[in-house]
């Protein structure tokens, strides 16, 4: 990588490989030193091996991290979003009113094959330069389709990625309110870039407290576990809780076969134990 061009092209090649692609949004049209990035690391994941390899442009640069390529892109401009599809989630303490303060974003991809260790570098990357940029304001996993706020990615990204899945980073689970008031659907999102088939919900008798809670377990399970959940399984919190699962055509507009999980109509929401009855 020798010039500008050169850097675009692995980008290009980056996106082919592999869907890690992050994007920090930026209140100013400035980028972080690869100096500082690289320092960054080295604190708050001390047990990493120094980056390597490094090369720097104009509009961006490159370096490799525990074998994986980084590419980095400055880009100006508000972090552009797909209009066909869904809304994406804008996660506390972030609001819309910060997202329009960008004035550029960083475009982080990483080229490993393996997509866990692909988002593990891609966290480990991307918390880094959130911690040492004065000018990042929110953080986008495109996988997701969400928005984080630096400190919120930052702390989750040192606490999590080396003992278990950050399902908070990578996953966004949507859950929502039936007509019928009594009833829940939902879906996840980020998954499929993990390797994985995502999870539906049409309809549930949980909470919507209780739904985001199984859905991520079971996020964080496939994840520590490997694809191991399918078509006719069931699942469940005891042997009592039987959860169909379906394979079976989405719902909620993705192209790719889903996981669903279907309720029996007998099937009745766990009772806290402190409730009176």
């Amino acid at each position: 990588m020798s010039s500008d061009a050169e850097l675009l092209e692995a980008n290009k090649n980056a996106v082919v490989e592999n869907p890690f692609t992050v994007l920090i949004a930026l209140n100013r049209d400035a980028q972080p030193a690869v100096g500082e990035i690289a320092a960054k690391l080295r604190e708050l994941f001390p047990n990493l091996q120094p980056v390597r390899d490094i090369v720097e442009e104009d509009t961006g640069f490159g370096f490799t991290l525990n074998g994986s390529i980084i590419v980095f892109l400055r880009v100006p401009g508000p972090i552009p979003l797909d209009p066909s599809m869904e809304d994406p989630t804008i996660n506390k303490p972030l609001t819309a009113a910060t997202l329009n303060a960008q004035r550029a974003y960083l475009v982080i991809v990483v080229r490993e094959r393996e997509p866990i260790q692909a988002a593990i570098a891609a966290t480990e990357v991307t918390a880094a330069v959130a911690d040492c940029c004065p000018y990042a304001i929110a953080i986008y996993w495109p996988a997701a389709r969400q928005f984080v706020a630096p400190q919120v990615f930052v702390e989750q990204a040192v606490k999590q990625v080396h003992s278990h899945p950050p399902i908070d980073l990578w996953i966004d689970v949507r859950v929502w309110q039936l007509d019928d008031k009594q009833h829940h659907a939902a879906y996840t999102r980020g998954l499929r870039a993990l390797g994985h088939k995502e999870f539906e919900v049409r309809r549930s008798p949980e909470s919507a407290k209780d739904l985001r809670g199984r859905l991520e377990g079971l996020c964080s399970y496939v994840l520590s576990n490997g694809p191991i959940i399918h078509d006719g399984h069931t699942v469940g919190h005891d042997a009592d809780e039987r959860i169909s699962i379906l394979l079976c055509r989405s719902i909620h507009g993705l192209q790719e076969l889903v996981l669903r999980l279907d309720y029996d109509e007998d099937f009745r929401p766990r009772r806290p134990w402190w409730k009176l009855i």
